[in-house]
């Protein structure tokens, strides 16, 4: 599934399966690198999805009008004049 930060994790965990099997140093190392790869995807799936949350959840809150209104110059209780 695109976005499932463990199908990313299980990437990983092939990758460095394969670099244990490899002969070849080269073929060893760029599996490594490969799977560093897929966990960093995976922490960024994750991050973003705590992001979108966050985003989600002030984005439910309804917004609650100010107490009093404000002039352009900051002086409380007197009303701004429409834009």
């Amino acid at each position: 599934m695109l976005g499932d930060p463990q199908e990313c994790r299980n990437h990983a965990v092939l990758c460095r399966e394969l670099a244990s099997n490899a002969t070849d140093p080269l073929a060893r190392k760029a599996y490594l690198i490969v799977a560093d790869k897929w966990d960093q995807l995976a922490d960024e799936i994750d991050q973003a999805k705590i992001v979108l949350l966050a985003l989600n959840m002030v984005a439910a809150k309804p917004m609650s009008a100010p107490s009093a209104s404000f002039a352009p110059d900051g002086r409380e209780g007197v009303k701004a004049p429409p834009p």
